[in-house]
C-alpha cells in the first residue's frame, strides 16, 4: 500500500439523536480507553440509515427509545434481527436479543426523522449528517463501523478516511469496501476501522452468511490495520 498521511477530522456538530451504547459495549470500550483490553476483540458500532415516524417522534432520546421497543424486544424486528445475526453469526432462533446486543453500540446516520419507509433522504439531510458524525464515533469510540447500506456508505464523509485494501486471513478475495477513519478527541487522534453492508431490504443483494464472514474477517485484519498506523514529526501516516 505504500505510506500513506493521515489528516484526522474534526467533529464539529453533536448529533441530535443519542448514539445507543449496551451495558457490555459501554464496559469495553472503558476497559480500552483506559488501555485495559485486547485490541483482537471486536468492539462494533452499528449504523442504521434513518429514523422514521412524526414531528412527535423528533427527539434526541429516539434511537434508545426505538432500541428498546424494537431491537431488544421480545419477539424482535426483521431489521434488528438480521443485524444482529450478521454481528453475532447466530440464528434467528438462537438469538437472545437483550443479552447479544449488549455487546455493541448502534446509532442513525442520518439526523432528520423522515415521514415514511418510501423517502429516500435529500441532499440537505446527508450533509446534516455528516457534520455530525464524527461527534458520533466520538462518542461511542468503536474500533469498527458497520455502515447498513450502499447509499449510505457512498454518503459518508471523505474527511478523515483513508480507504484500504488487504489480504483476507481466511483466504480467498482480498477485502475491499474498507477503510480508516481518523478523528480528533480532545486533542487526541481516535482510530476507528469502517466497512458496509447491504441493507436488509436492498432486494436480494444482502447475503447473510456472506455478511457474516466479511464482519468477521474485518474484526481479525483491524488490528493488524491499526498497527501500521505510525507517527513522526509531520503527523500521522500508514504504511
Amino acid at each position: 500500500m505504500g505510506e500513506i498521511r493521515i489528516s484526522p477530522a474534526k467533529p464539529t456538530t453533536k448529533p441530535f439523536f443519542d448514539p445507543w451504547m449496551g451495558n457490555g459495549y459501554r464496559c469495553a470500550r472503558n476497559a480500552l480507553l483506559a488501555g485495559q483490553s485486547s485490541c483482537r476483540d471486536g468492539l462494533w458500532h452499528v449504523m442504521g440509515e434513518s429514523h422514521y415516524g412524526t414531528r412527535a417522534d423528533d427527539r434526541p432520546t429516539m434511537t434508545q427509545d426505538v432500541m428498546g421497543r424494537l431491537a431488544l424486544a421480545q419477539n424482535g424486528y426483521p431489521f434488528f434481527d438480521t443485524l444482529l445475526m450478521i454481528v453475532t453469526g447466530k440464528a434467528r432462533t438462537d438469538l437472545d436479543r437483550p443479552a447479544d446486543w449488549d455487546g455493541f453500540a448502534y446509532s442513525n446516520f442520518v439526523q432528520d426523522v423522515l415521514p415514511d419507509d418510501d423517502r429516500r433522504p435529500y441532499k440537505e439531510h446527508w450533509r446534516r449528517a455528516s457534520d455530525a458524525f464524527f461527534a458520533q464515533l466520538a462518542i461511542t469510540r468503536p474500533k469498527q463501523l458497520l455502515v447498513v447500506g450502499r447509499t449510505q456508505w457512498d454518503n459518508l464523509p471523505t474527511s478523515g478516511y483513508t480507504p484500504i485494501e488487504t489480504a483476507s486471513p481466511f483466504g480467498g478475495d482480498r477485502i475491499r469496501d474498507l477503510g480508516l477513519y481518523a478523528y480528533d478527541v480532545e486533542g487526541e487522534t481516535a482510530f476507528t476501522i469502517a466497512t458496509f453492508i447491504y441493507h436488509p431490504s436492498s432486494r436480494g443483494k444482502l447475503n447473510i452468511n456472506d455478511a457474516r464472514q466479511h464482519v468477521r474477517t474485518v474484526t481479525t485484519v483491524s488490528c493488524n490495520i491499526i498497527d501500521a498506523i505510525r507517527r513522526d514529526d509531520e503527523g500521522w501516516y500508514i504504511s
